[in-house]
């Protein structure tokens, strides 16, 4: 078994940006450092094809890890109060909302002793041997501000939310599963098992139905007494970065971004769905925001895209019907 490595989740459907993600790691890696890529369905053909001239990248194909933590997955969400009822209201259908997103969890059952996850929808800007080396004194390393948009992790009006954790946690420990480093050992079977048992017999009303491997992911982290080493709170603001595509003030600098001249570590396009990066690829003159440090590490190795037409933005502020009906849904519970 190999000692590090970094793991991700993807399918076809993310194919542009794993191989950006893919193409900004080049420069990162070291000799004994290899990427892991979890299938999040059966459609990776275009996968495949991208991974299979990379020595470093191997497909996840421990298909008993992954039924067993979509087997886990099924019995936490089973077992909340309302999620069924509010997935099955919106989509008609009983099944989890973006349920596959928790085949990520495979990473503590993965070919790595240590590893760092990361969403492939980033790119990496710096080297990522910071959050492996941080594993020496922590269980858990991130570099997030989740913990200022605490109502995406978990119902912050759960009355039991604060019966099985601290204000301490609920304020320091939450992150964005976005990236995270962790060891293998940190979720093994017999702490799963337990929190599986805590989840049945009531916690599972704490969990955010819409974000949901991000709260499953923050609960086990936080019910188990995982130490928690956040670089966004532990580094001076004069060190810190932004990481997300919507901060508005990235400066580029020497092929990667800077934050109020702070090296930005990484960029997580989160938000941005999928399918603009495929109509880009496609030639299709959509915009977003830091959009030419994504061509640049997409096509690192081949020729851009000739785009076509006038350059047009991705996202369009609703009309005001959309507007309106927005607000109804708002005031409509089923739809929080």
């Amino acid at each position: 078994m190999a000692t590090r490595g970094i793991i991700t989740l993807a399918d076809d459907a993310v194919v542009d940006g794993l191989i950006a993600l893919l193409n900004s790691l080049e420069d990162m890696l070291t000799p004994d450092l290899s990427v892991c890529v979890i299938p999040y369905s059966d459609e990776i053909e275009q996968v495949q094809r991208a991974i299979q001239n990379r020595e470093h990248v191997q497909l996840y194909d421990d298909a008993g890890s992954i039924a067993a933590w979509e087997s886990f997955a099924r019995e936490v969400w089973e077992a909340h109060p309302e999620a069924m009822q509010l997935w099955e209201q919106r989509y008609g259908h009983r099944k989890l909302h973006r349920g596959a997103l928790h085949r990520k969890f495979c990473c503590f059952d993965g070919p790595f002793e240590e590893f760092l996850f990361l969403d492939a929808d980033i790119v990496i800007l710096a080297s990522v041997e910071p959050y492996l080396e941080k594993l020496g004194e922590s269980d858990l390393v991130v570099y997030d501000d989740q913990f200022r948009g605490p109502t995406h992790v978990f119902r912050m009006d759960s009355p039991r939310l604060r019966e099985i954790f601290t204000e301490a946690e609920l304020t320091t420990k939450m992150f964005c599963t976005g990236l995270f480093a962790s060891r293998r050992t940190v979720l093994d079977g017999a702490k799963r098992a337990k929190l599986l048992a805590d989840l049945c017999a009531g916690d599972a009303e704490v969990l955010y139905p819409w974000a949901p491997d991000q709260t499953v992911l923050n609960y086990m982290v936080l019910r188990s007494g995982c130490s928690v080493y956040n670089f966004h709170l532990e580094l001076d603001e004069r060190q810190r970065s932004a990481t997300c595509v919507t901060y508005p003030d990235f400066e580029a600098l020497d092929g990667g971004l800077s934050d109020r001249g702070i090296k930005v570590p990484f960029l997580h396009y989160i938000g941005i769905p999928p399918a603009i990066f495929s109509r880009l690829n496609d030639g299709d003159n959509v915009t977003f925001p830091y959009r030419d440090l994504y061509l640049e590490y997409r096509y690192l190795h081949e020729p851009r895209p000739l785009l076509r037409g006038r350059p047009k933005p991705y996202f369009r502020p609703p009309g005001l019907a959309k507007r309106l009906w927005q607000r109804v849904r708002a005031r409509i519970p089923q739809f929080r």
